[in-house]
């Protein structure tokens, strides 16, 4: 085949592939264009009130619900997008073009018409051909407005630590104008905490739970009501159960000074260092985290040499539990300043300042440790003898830091026991 054959074969299969590409893009554009039809099944919804001055029902809606189908015709391309609408809930609002204006039996709404303005569908710029059924029968109920005071009630009775108190305290309500007058002065809305509700309930604190509004009993001839809002936040503290109960004896009993005191100058020593049972009450669950903790122990076993006075033993932290987080009871007496400068005045008659065995006090105990809520039915008084050092007062020296315990042998933690 010579040069110039080749040019014109290679020149007839360009035109060739030109045109078939030609007419495979007018083919897939004919093929867009083409006008056809698609149904797409929704669930229609009317005005129930909460938003216009009418209500709209029927016994063909479920809660004021209706299903249609919607016919579009048009483009194949543009028809994609109605598909999007597929079992999708579309809302007519109040004053939309189809729908009723005023209250009475036996309304039209003209579905056709009311959809065909629809945001939803209009938005799809696909006309809408046909929809079924084309239009519902309702009856149309005009509702006037009350605004009502808010009164909680459970469904069951439970310890409460005063009134439950709701986030708002009137709700508006929405009756048929008919029927308002039959709401008698100083009705209120009954926001009802559920079964459930209270059972989620924690008891520690104040708790926060959902209750949903209704009219009381004796007006529930009165339908449809509408509530906004239709439920209200309530706020409530559960009273707890309270416990008593009696901790062991052996609580020992510690001292402590004001920090600006020099502890060295002074001999104290706790007559009564130990308790007897102490009688505890409060919420159950926090009685039973004081007995799960136990007592805060002073002796750990440091007596001192013969004749020397045991090693002073710090004062426990405040408060302090053990290693599981469970609170310590602790026994503290607290002696003040003046106290102390009374204690070591010589009485009178006394040969000079410091003179015998100090003073003895009697004085209140004040418990640390102690659970929110708890408290020490009738607290103990213990006796504690001051002296200034060196002066011939029997006990141990305060801790550094002006807080310390006078460590009790086993022999003496008994006898304490007994006698008290």
């Amino acid at each position: 085949m010579d040069e110039s054959k080749q040019v014109t074969f290679g020149a007839e299969v360009r035109t060739l592939v030109f045109a078939l590409l030609v007419t495979a893009l007018i083919w897939v554009w004919a093929e867009g264009q083409s006008v056809s039809g698609i149904a797409v099944p929704v669930r229609v919804a009317l005005p129930d009130g909460s938003s216009g001055d009418l209500e709209l029902d029927s016994p063909e809606l479920s809660d004021h619900t209706a299903s249609a189908v919607l016919r579009f015709e048009g483009a194949t391309l543009a028809l994609d997008a109605a598909t999007s609408l597929r079992g999708a809930t579309l809302t007519l609002e109040p004053g939309s073009p189809g729908l009723p204006t005023g209250p009475g039996p036996s309304q039209v709404v003209d579905l056709q018409r009311a959809l065909a303005r629809n945001p939803e569908v209009a938005r799809l710029g696909v006309p809408l051909s046909s929809v079924e059924p084309a239009s519902l029968v309702v009856s149309a109920v005009r509702l006037a407005t009350r605004e009502l005071p808010v009164r909680v009630e459970l469904a069951r009775e439970i310890p409460l630590a005063g009134d439950p108190l709701p986030g708002v305290q009137k709700v508006r309500v929405r009756v048929p104008e008919a029927l308002v007058d039959k709401i008698p002065p100083g009705t209120q809305v009954v926001a009802t905490i559920s079964e459930e509700q209270l059972l989620s309930l924690r008891g520690e604190g104040l708790e926060t739970v959902k209750a949903v509004c209704r009219l009381p009993a004796a007006l529930g001839d009165i339908k449809p009501v509408r509530f906004q809002p239709d439920s209200v936040s309530v706020a409530l503290r559960v009273r707890q159960a309270l416990e008593t109960a009696k901790l062991p004896a052996g609580i020992p009993v510690w001292y402590s000074l004001p920090p600006t005191e020099d502890s060295s100058r002074w001999t104290i020593e706790v007559v009564d260092k130990f308790l007897p049972e102490v009688t505890v009450t409060g919420p159950a669950e926090q009685i039973a985290r004081l007995s799960r903790g136990g007592n805060a122990g002073g002796n750990s076993g440091n007596t001192g040499a013969a004749g020397n006075p045991p090693a002073p033993t710090p004062a426990p932290t405040p408060g302090a539990g053990t290693s599981a987080g469970e609170p310590i009871l602790q026994a503290l007496v607290e002696l003040t300043s003046d106290e102390r400068a009374r204690a070591t005045q010589p009485a009178a008659g006394a040969p000079g300042p410091g003179a015998g065995k100090g003073a003895v006090l009697t004085k209140p105990v004040v418990f640390t440790g102690l659970p929110p809520n708890v408290s020490v039915l009738n607290p103990p008084t213990v006796q504690v003898r001051v002296s200034k050092a060196g002066s011939g007062g029997g006990g141990a020296g305060g801790a550094s830091g002006g807080a310390g315990v006078t460590n009790p042998t086993p022999g003496e933690a008994q006898s304490n026991s007994d006698r008290e």
